[in-house]
């Protein structure tokens, strides 16, 4: 089973709030960046359903809220109608936004957060600053680990519509499953999957972060 996050309030409650305020400022800018890709590729779904908003009410609805409290996992939608998209790879294109935008959110904490440490001298003085420093960190990883978690080329996640709009054979294969369930059930799967692994999602995301800090240490350092 997956462990209930809602633990940490009271085992590492600055933890709980670290990651509660991350993953609801990532997934409603992932979501925003779907939206702007579609609005510029000529889709105006976004605005007409009253999505382009930074409302992350809107983008991940209660339900999501209450999964991000009691398990730490939590998603978010952004309606766009590929019909309306100009372009051949427009579909993958709005596809792949939100998960290079997390890219570049856990890029831009990293790099932050490695510069305030090389200025520092590695020294962190007093817990405000320590405080600080630990919620950057976590916001870099989850980040990372959202850009990687959603691009797995299965549906329902992002992977899957880059792959479509890239190769025709897969968007063809996709349109052979009509069972919405067969979704759902991956769905299940793959949180069930990362559920059993320690650090889940979170783990690789970790060692990338961890080697882009030590590669900014050995740059500055030469």
């Amino acid at each position: 089973m997956l462990a209930i996050f809602l633990t940490k309030l009271q085992t590492d409650p600055h933890l709980f709030v670290y990651v509660v305020v991350t993953v609801v400022l990532s997934i409603t800018v992932h979501e925003l960046a779907h939206g702007l890709a579609a609005l510029r590729l000529g889709d105006m779904t976004p605005k007409v359903s009253g999505h382009w908003t930074v409302n992350p009410v809107v983008h991940m609805g209660l339900p999501s809220l209450v999964m991000l409290l009691l398990f730490g996992i939590a998603f978010g939608a952004m309606p766009v109608d590929p019909t309306r998209l100009r372009g051949r790879y427009a579909e993958a294109v709005v596809a792949l936004a939100g998960p290079l935008y997390n890219l570049l959110l856990a890029l831009l904490a990293a790099t932050a957060l490695g510069a305030w440490q090389l200025a520092a001298g590695g020294q962190v003085h007093g817990v405000m600053q320590e405080n600080l420093r630990q919620f950057v960190y976590v916001f870099s990883v989850i980040n990372l680990a959202l850009a990687m978690f959603n691009m797995i080329p299965l549906p329902p996640f992002d992977g899957a519509s880059v792959l479509a709009g890239l190769v025709p054979a897969y968007r063809r294969w996709l349109a052979t499953i009509t069972d919405p369930r067969v979704f759902f059930g991956v769905l299940l799967l793959v949180f069930f999957g990362i559920s059993q692994v320690e650090g889940g999602i979170t783990a690789p995301a970790k060692s990338g972060v961890d080697a882009y800090l030590g590669w900014l240490y050995a740059l500055v350092g030469r």
